[in-house]
């Protein structure tokens, strides 16, 4: 039986402020999210294997994936995410019952489509028709970030009546190895959201990029911010920045040369690096690296009137999500405004099902590591 499309919490509930009178105000829009894969990100599926998996709705061929993994491997998810595991399980959901009465019961205003996974990919595509079409129903409107919508008349035509918005999300080519691996790099990227926007879809650029060097720096470290830059110049198309957080040691390196550890370091600066270490980069409370300030190029361009969506520093940035470019809105306040988050079991219970699947995935890695190795023998 096919599974369903459901609604669950999103970022929104964590991004809130507490007022000077003590009242909680919502600052973020995504309130409620809605994913299109019964399990794993279809961007982590490596582009030789995508006739295959289309074919099986959404799996690989019985029993391949410990020589896919040998071959090309079957989890190519970008570098930057902080979703993990791909068991060949993409299988796309449906819109039913089920869907209808979570609608029906929150009643959301938006709903962010792709947490877990993209789903503007072309397997979801009639589950994104139906989605859009609840949703005019309810006069709920969408905030869709993605990598993979392929520009279709009719679909940009609904997503235009849904009045919501799409996040074209540009990164670099060499941190989104699956996505480019099945030919969605980020020049195509801007091309699907040129013609989009040419049909009067709200749709951006989210440029992921270290905000904490300069705009060359960035172009160097791989980034594809200069280019998108200019081309969101060229065609009229809003851009907005999302900060890049370090969840990775190689990610580390990637981006800015150097470890984990001496992106924490409180000491001496470190050679080779643009700008003195020291100061840049802070640990967050899920041991993650997030940027501490703001280059002068990226100050520059949020004076200008670009959007910046995440924590720098002690503050945290929102612009509503570029739900109305005409009235840009743009907010900073104090990471100590934020209400203290209170974890309930039902979210306690998958943080620890995360973890045990991360483990999983390492377990296999080293048993496939091992069996390379007996295989020389």
């Amino acid at each position: 039986m096919p599974t369903a499309v459901r609604l669950r919490e999103g970022k929104g509930a964590y991004v809130r402020r507490v007022m000077p009178d003590g009242s909680i105000k919502d600052i973020c829009e995504c309130i409620w999210n809605a994913d299109f894969s019964f399990r794993g990100c279809i961007a982590q599926v490596h582009g030789a294997y995508m006739d295959e998996v289309i074919r099986n709705n959404g799996r690989y061929d019985e029993g391949t994936i410990p020589a896919k993994r040998k071959e090309h491997g079957i989890n190519h998810v970008c570098e930057y995410c902080y979703v993990y595991g791909n068991w060949g399980k993409v299988t796309p959901r449906v819109v039913n019952e089920l869907t209808r009465k979570d609608f029906e019961e929150h009643k959301p205003r938006f709903v962010r489509l792709g947490k877990d996974t993209d789903c503007g990919h072309d397997i979801y595509i009639p589950t994104l028709i139906d989605f859009l079409d609840l949703c005019k129903e309810f006069e709920s409107k969408i905030i869709f970030p993605n990598k993979m919508l392929r520009y279709r008349k009719e679909v940009a035509k609904k997503i235009k009546e849904n009045g919501g918005v799409v996040h074209r999300s540009i990164g670099g080519d060499r941190f989104e190895p699956g996505c480019v691996s099945q030919g969605y790099t980020n020049e195509w990227r801007v091309e699907q959201a040129r013609l989009n926007f040419l049909e009067g879809v709200n749709e951006d650029l989210t440029i992921v990029c270290d905000v904490t060097q300069s705009l060359k720096a960035n172009h160097n470290a791989g980034f594809y911010v200069l280019e998108a830059l200019e081309a969101a110049s060229r065609y009229g198309i809003t851009k907005r920045i999302l900060p890049i957080r370090i969840n990775s040691e190689k990610l580390a390196m990637m981006v800015t040369g150097h470890s984990m550890r001496e992106l924490r370091s409180i000491h001496s600066p470190l050679p080779g690096y643009e700008l003195p270490l020291q100061g840049l980069w802070r640990r967050r409370g899920n041991n993650e690296i997030a940027p501490n300030l703001l280059h002068q190029d990226f100050k520059a361009l949020y004076d200008s009137g670009v959007g910046i969506c995440g924590e720098i520093g002690d503050d945290e940035y929102c612009d509503k999500c570029n739900l109305c470019p005409s009235k840009p809105v743009r907010i900073v306040f104090a990471l100590s405004e934020k209400p203290r988050v209170v974890y309930t079991k039902k979210v306690d219970a998958k943080r620890r099902k995360n973890w045990k699947d991360r483990e999983k995935l390492k377990a296999a890695k080293e048993r496939d590591k091992l069996q390379g190795k007996l295989d020389l023998f």
